[in-house]
């Protein structure tokens, strides 16, 4: 299960791939500082309705990290342009027929720098958005605008890395990749701004139908941040946005993270891949009375 993806440029990253029997591959894109291991409940609950999972850990994360990680030079457009590519071409590779995306945060905001996004069929986006401080308002904005121009800044210069704690994931960050974060926070553009790198062209060329989940409690991707991230998506088949409260999930917080964790994955998850198996034509036999 567990194998190694290898980038065009040559850097490898570990990953743990799923095999399913239904011809769909769903990719799940990680979110910043959030280990593969993390989204392991979810790809099995995929593997179990006949999907083949890929997850994966981006350079410089977990599995992928270097032991200094203060000699880490990763970018964090390489994420998209390389890692996430590499994911997708694995998928392709493995000859399956339809590919599924479901992105976490980050794992949405980059996967249009990625050649191969064009060939996605179905696009799952989970707390994502685009984190320019301006979609911020009130205290949120105030507190977005305090990290980007002197937590980030400074907590890495004084340790070389970023603390997986300061930055809401479950591993440290390597210099260059928070730095990178927190610049392109201070753009109007997000990282299109930031960088207006050639892989810039490919967020126009995503056909896939997206579904985005906004979650009322998620200090992370507010509304306004989500509907900025879907604007970038233009061409996709269809862009649809639902709202999700912990109120109608009868807990008392989902946040960031909640929507891939037990219990509350339980259920919201059945809807999801039935969503998936709709838009990737997936048929499945009837179940027996």
């Amino acid at each position: 299960m567990d194998t190694t993806l290898v980038c065009a440029d040559g850097t490898r990253l570990a990953a743990t791939v799923l095999p399913g029997d239904n011809g769909g591959c769903i990719v799940i894109n990680p979110a910043m500082g959030v280990r593969r291991q993390f989204y392991a409940p979810l790809a099995e609950a995929l593997n179990g309705a006949g999907y083949s999972t890929i997850t994966f850990d981006y350079r410089g994360v977990a599995g992928s990290a270097p032991v200094d990680l203060r000699r880490c030079r990763a970018r964090l457009y390489e994420w998209g342009e390389c890692d996430i590519e590499a994911a997708l071409r694995h998928a392709r590779d493995e000859r399956h027929e339809k590919t599924g995306v479901i992105g976490h945060s980050v794992g949405s905001q980059l996967l249009g720098m990625a050649e191969s996004s064009a060939a996605i069929d179905a696009i799952v986006m989970v707390a994502s958005s685009s984190a320019y401080w301006g979609h911020w308002h009130g205290l949120p904005r105030i507190g977005l605008l305090a990290v980007w121009y002197g937590v980030i800044p400074v907590v890495t210069r004084l340790f070389g890395r970023f603390p997986a704690a300061l930055a809401g994931g479950n591993v440290d960050l390597p210099p260059l990749i928070a730095r990178d974060w927190a610049r392109c926070g201070r753009d109007p553009d997000y990282v299109r701004g930031r960088y207006a790198r050639a892989s810039d062209r490919n967020y126009a060329r995503v056909r896939a139908p997206i579904l985005a989940v906004s979650v009322s409690d998620d200090g992370y991707a507010p509304r306004a941040a989500t509907e900025a991230l879907l604007q970038w998506y233009a061409a996709a088949a269809e862009r649809t946005l639902i709202d999700l409260t912990p109120a109608s999930l009868g807990v008392d917080r989902v946040g960031h993270f909640g929507w891939f964790r037990s219990p509350i994955g339980q259920s919201v998850w059945p809807e999801t891949i039935a969503w998936l198996d709709e838009k990737l034509a997936i048929r499945r036999e009837p179940t027996p009375q």
